[in-house]
């Protein structure tokens, strides 16, 4: 499970998410926001990180994990989305943190791995066709 290279994408990307739960979104001088401050933000990171670990448990069934591949690259597009508006709404004076970028870092991980799973999936294709 662990010695395949799209498990090491997906590992990544999950442990990235996690650590956006604790660390600071936006800090404008001493006031200090965090990712689980917004509703709407929290609640696709928990989605997102939820199918990023157990996507890593998929493993036997190529085709269902290359969808949630899919599904969850999506979801971590809107996230980004939601962080550009706030990006972009916010007064100025404010600071964003590194981990602003990890949807990004963790969507391009899992496409990644999307494109490693589906390697390995037309390659058992191809040896069954072989086989018969």
């Amino acid at each position: 499970m662990l010695q395949r290279i799209q498990t090491l994408f997906l590992l990544a990307a999950a442990i990235l998410l996690t650590c956006m739960f604790f660390n600071p979104f936006i800090s404008f001088g001493e006031e200090i926001i965090k990712y689980t401050d917004s509703t709407l933000i929290q609640v696709l990171l928990i989605v997102a990180t939820v199918i990023g670990y157990f996507n890593i448990f998929m493993y036997r069934k190529r085709t269902r994990q290359i969808r949630l591949c899919m599904f969850n690259c999506l979801v971590l597009l809107g996230v980004q989305g939601i962080i550009a508006y706030y990006l972009f709404t916010l007064k100025t004076g404010a600071a964003f943190s590194l981990t602003a970028a990890f949807p990004v870092i963790a969507a391009i991980l899992t496409y990644m791995a999307l494109r490693c799973i589906a390697r390995d999936e037309a390659m058992v294709k191809m040896t069954e066709r072989l086989r018969k």
